[in-house]
């Protein structure tokens, strides 16, 4: 995913931090095309090939950089010290790390616990199938293949699709390593909660603070203080496709905000930066899609507001801002609307979920922070009030 995005013409910072973007999507399309063609899928084969198609695409940006912008665009780059960056962004991931074995590794009685019940017995079980039947791809995936051809389940089981990045990455951990399924699901996800989630934040904040280093630097005391993510996903369910598709928010947010930033003006950076943006959609579909219209959620009202800002004819009245909203929330509106009538899509709309609380008393959890069996954080939600109103 890194040399992917510095074919792009990202920043060394900027193409580590949003790799994983690329690097899913890719691990996606390579195990489907495996297991079309019957290739045994192993970690070396999937590392192998995913190195020398990056390479492959990097190369080409070299030679060819007339025509692919590769780290020579100037507006796609940082404009920090590359140093200063590097060690803000690892103030990040240690703070997250320190979080991690606080709050998990210390209590967990060792690196192979695991979570015994609902969801955890599919994820073991898809992590399990992928080594037994070489079989890696979100398409034919079962917990229990006729690997043997004996025709014999303990369940009813059917194949189908199901989203399996976060499981292709658990895979390559246990085959790598030769560690038990459980560690490799752990270790899988710790890199995620970790690494992956607090990179993409430091993008997302360096690009949301760019005339604030002050408050970049202090964001990383706070992006892994909120309990209900990724704990509580990992208690309820566990949801770790979840939290693994989570955690590309923050990333695949900063890139939007770059395509549609207004210094983003040449034909050469949009490009690269849509392309950059439909990798991140991709990576998150094939690790949990229900994470897209999450990041729809957050980036609408965003949407909106730059909207309103528009000139017409360069003009920016009143009226003009007012409309150019209305138009851009109507035209929200609509896609989810037609989302919400799409066939494919119906298992999870009509499912129902009951409610547990009311709308008032939601909209207090709000305000202080409080979820589903989990306590108000007061102090932090007075944090992210100030935050909100100072920003």
């Amino acid at each position: 995913g890194y040399f992917i995005f510095r074919a792009l013409g990202f920043s060394r910072i900027s193409s580590f931090e949003c790799a994983p973007l690329a690097s899913l999507l890719l691990c996606s399309f390579l195990t489907t095309a495996f297991w079309k063609i019957g290739v045994f899928c192993t970690w070396w084969l999937l590392a192998l090939s995913s190195l020398l198609i990056s390479f492959f695409v990097y190369a080409l940006a070299v030679r060819f950089k007339g025509v692919l912008a590769c780290g020579d665009a100037p507006s796609l780059k940082s404009s920090r010290d590359f140093a200063q960056s590097s060690l803000c962004a690892l103030s990040y991931v240690a703070v997250a790390a320190l979080v991690y074995i606080f709050v998990f590794a210390l209590n967990v009685d060792d690196a192979s616990s695991f979570v015994q019940y609902y969801d955890n017995m599919h994820h073991l079980g898809s992590i399990q199938t992928f080594l037994l039947s070489g079989n890696w791809s979100s398409f034919g995936t079962t917990s229990y293949p006729d690997t043997f051809g004996s025709g014999v389940s303990p369940v009813e089981s059917s194949s189908g699709f199901y989203p399996s990045a976060w499981h292709c990455i658990a895979a390559f951990a246990a085959g790598l390593t030769g560690c038990s399924v459980p560690v490799a699901e752990n270790a899988s996800i710790a890199a995620f909660v970790v690494v992956v989630f607090p990179l993409g934040m430091h993008a997302l904040m360096n690009r949301l603070f760019v005339d604030k280093p002050r408050a970049v630097i202090f964001a990383s005391l706070v992006v892994s203080a909120f309990a209900f993510y990724p704990w509580r996903l990992m208690t309820f369910g566990p949801l770790y496709p979840n939290i693994a598709s989570m955690s590309l928010i923050p990333g695949a947010a900063y890139l939007f905000l770059e395509l549609v930033s207004g210094d983003r003006n040449r034909v050469r950076d949009k490009a690269s930066l849509t392309i950059a943006f439909v990798f991140a959609l991709g990576s998150m579909a094939f690790t949990q899609p229900n994470t897209v219209f999450t990041l729809g959620v957050f980036l609408a009202p965003y949407i909106v507001c730059l909207a309103s800002s528009a000139h017409i004819r360069g003009k920016r009245t009143t009226a003009t801002r007012l409309m150019c909203g209305m138009v851009a929330v109507v035209a929200i509106l609509g896609m989810w609307l037609v989302c919400y009538k799409l066939p494919f899509l119906q298992g999870v709309i009509t499912y129902s979920w009951p409610s547990y609380t009311s709308a008032k008393q939601a909209l207090l959890d709000v305000f202080y922070l409080r979820f589903l069996y989990h306590p108000s954080q007061a102090v932090l939600a007075i944090a992210t009030i100030v935050g909100i109103v100072s920003a």
